[in-house]
């Protein structure tokens, strides 16, 4: 799915930062850097986004950025880590990570800006960090979660091969309500199916 990973941060003991950066067709993802904080406040001071995403504040500021870059880069947790989406002409166009669950299971999550919409990207990049989790950690299993009403995330996830497990409800902080969820699964005898199909 992903069709490069460039080794770096070799002296980090995170497997999943010495995979980085993913380099796609149209997308590099990296770990955040404090100058993306700017740039990341522009993408995600947006209550479309927000109201889809469970502990997005809205209003985000770039404080809140700034946070989020540096508990990203003091993470020491070997299952997780925190991603920006720049397209390859140099744009910062949203985020994705892999990291634990409520239950302990392996989870992704991913945005992108309002501006980047229908173009394929959220796939892109969903495939991209998929690959990597797979390839790097031994799990059997990654699950993905969106609000029922998230149509668009909901196809992001269907094309990467996820499966409907259960439906539930969830705290969505810039609602300050619960809503409705869908939780999603990847198995790795499916996504290595999925493959192998793209290798035909």
């Amino acid at each position: 799915m992903n069709e490069q990973h460039e080794e770096s941060g070799q002296h980090n003991p995170n497997a999943l930062v010495r995979s980085l950066p993913i380099t796609t067709r149209r997308l590099v993802l990296r770990q955040p850097e404090p100058e993306d904080a700017k740039p990341i406040t522009e993408v995600a001071n947006n209550m479309a986004i927000a109201s889809q995403m469970r502990s997005l504040p809205h209003p985000y500021s770039e404080k809140n950025a700034e946070s989020w870059i540096a508990a990203s880069r003091a993470n020491t947790d070997p299952l997780k880590v925190d991603l920006v989406i720049i397209l390859k002409e140099g744009a910062v166009a949203g985020a994705a990570g892999i990291g634990p669950s409520d239950n302990g299971e392996t989870r992704i999550s991913y945005f992108l800006g309002e501006t980047y919409w229908g173009q394929g990207l959220a796939t892109e990049a969903a495939q991209s960090v998929i690959d990597m989790t797979f390839t790097t950690l031994d799990l059997e299993r990654i699950i993905g979660r969106c609000s029922a009403a998230n149509r668009r995330s909901r196809r992001v996830m269907e094309k990467c091969g996820f499966q409907h497990s259960c439906s539930g409800m969830s705290d969505c902080l810039a609602l300050n309500a619960t809503v409705a969820t869908e939780e999603f699964v990847l198995e790795r005898a499916v996504w290595v199916s999925l493959k192998q199909w793209g290798a035909n």
